[in-house]
């Protein structure tokens, strides 16, 4: 039987994206770029808001 995404349900794992989170709501509130921002693509973001460079 394959289950996608079931290694995202440990504790450990969703503590882990929380802190993730909420480091990037820290670094954009002090005018950083957070760390795993994914690069925009061209054509595919228009009329959407830029991560701060």
């Amino acid at each position: 039987m394959l289950r996608p995404h079931i290694g995202s349900a440990t504790v450990a794992t969703r503590t882990a994206m929380a802190r993730m989170a909420a480091e990037g709501v820290r670094a954009v509130l002090a005018g950083d770029t957070p760390a795993n921002v994914v690069p925009a693509r061209a054509g595919l973001d228009a009329g959407r808001a830029q991560p701060p460079r």
